[in-house]
């Protein structure tokens, strides 16, 4: 980071910081910011790897080019949090979607007016517009058929814009896997199962059973399925909606290379409303694999995709599992959020006959 003393939380954040932010962005001269209102935004939950603020400001002058409010993102508070980011590179990944990639890609997302890094510290700072005015996805209510319909055709030119590129190479900050999932959910497995009973059938706790044993083949199956950029975290909760099929995502702190059918289980199965039918996901997975099509993805028929999806399923079943500590201990909010998870997945799991994929 440069000389200047960066704020580190959202109570740090002066004018005179916004002031050099912006000057160093090319928004304003020096000086121009009279006064600033910090407003703290979310829950840990909502923002589980980081602490978010909305900064509304007041200028001398103002043109009509300069945002009356800004986003602005800093790494979590809560050090279990900050740690698992840094463990994973979650907070140098996502500044540099925004430095790198975000401008070409064909996807809605804030725009980032500022960012900085102190890569010793894990520090990080991302100022971004503020998208107050859309609708936020919730991931207790689930999405509405509409909003999961405009979810899937946005990443459908996301994925398919990066479908097989040679320049997935060069993104070596883009992992292939956030951490060892697969170990880690057989590693927590026993316990989660242990402490969640109440929500876990016995043909619940047979799926997680057989998945816990079949690693290496669960594996083996990602490893030749044709890779893109995925989210990885598409879920209600970093998705703005506006009218029509307007679509903003947030939050690029875990993108991977890897399957893309992965991201349609994550805002299928992880956050739409209520329980669906096999048909109900087969109609997604359509919507889908034709938006890939429109994107000129050759070699890859739908009977391809579903067993993808339908491997996805499984993967999804890691998150809850491997993250439960860190959304437990979170409060109501966290434990329901955890909770409405473990249902969906697990109703999808049978539904889809998801452990065929891995038997």
């Amino acid at each position: 980071m440069s000389h200047i003393k960066h704020p580190k939380k959202p109570g740090d954040i002066t004018s005179e910081w916004i002031n050099y932010a912006f000057s160093e962005a090319g928004l304003c001269k020096s000086g121009s910011i009279s006064a600033i209102d910090v407003q703290p935004l979310g829950t840990p939950v909502q923002g589980l790897l980081s602490s978010l603020c909305r900064v509304a400001i007041t200028y001398e002058s103002k043109s009509s080019e300069l945002p009356d409010s800004v986003i602005i993102k800093f790494p979590s508070e809560l050090e279990e949090n900050k740690n698992f980011a840094s463990k994973i590179g979650a907070y140098e990944r996502e500044l540099r979607f925004y430095r790198e990639l975000a401008a070409i890609s064909p996807i809605r997302v804030p725009e980032c007016y500022y960012n900085v890094m102190d890569e010793k510290s894990d520090d990080y700072i991302l100022v971004l517009e503020d998208a107050g005015s859309w609708t936020q996805g919730d991931q207790l209510r689930g999405l509405t058929v509409h909003q999961t319909r405009s979810a899937l055709k946005a990443i459908s030119r996301f994925h398919g814009y990066w479908w097989g590129s040679p320049e997935l190479e060069k993104l070596g900050w883009i992992p292939e896997q956030n951490l060892d999932l697969i170990r880690a959910f057989r590693d927590n497995w026993e316990e989660f199962s242990t402490e969640h009973r109440e929500i876990l059938s016995g043909e619940d706790i047979a799926a997680g059973d057989l998945i816990s044993r079949s690693g290496q083949k669960i594996h083996e199956l990602i490893l030749i399925s044709p890779k893109t950029i995925i989210h990885y975290d598409y879920r209600a909760d970093n998705m703005m909606f506006k009218e029509k099929d307007g679509i903003m995502v947030l939050d690029w702190q875990l993108a991977n290379r890897s399957f893309g059918a992965f991201d349609i289980v994550r805002a299928v199965c992880g956050s739409h409303h209520g329980e669906l039918e096999k048909r109900h996901h087969l109609e997604f997975l359509n919507l889908w694999h034709q938006g890939l099509m429109e994107s000129r993805v050759q070699s890859y028929s739908i009977d391809e995709a579903w067993n993808d999806y339908r491997l996805g399923i499984i993967c999804l079943a890691y998150i809850p599992v491997v993250i439960h500590h860190l959304l437990s201990h979170e409060g109501s909010r966290g434990i329901s959020v955890l909770r409405a998870r473990v249902k969906r997945i697990f109703y999808a799991i049978h539904e889809c006959r998801a452990l065929e994929t891995i038997l």
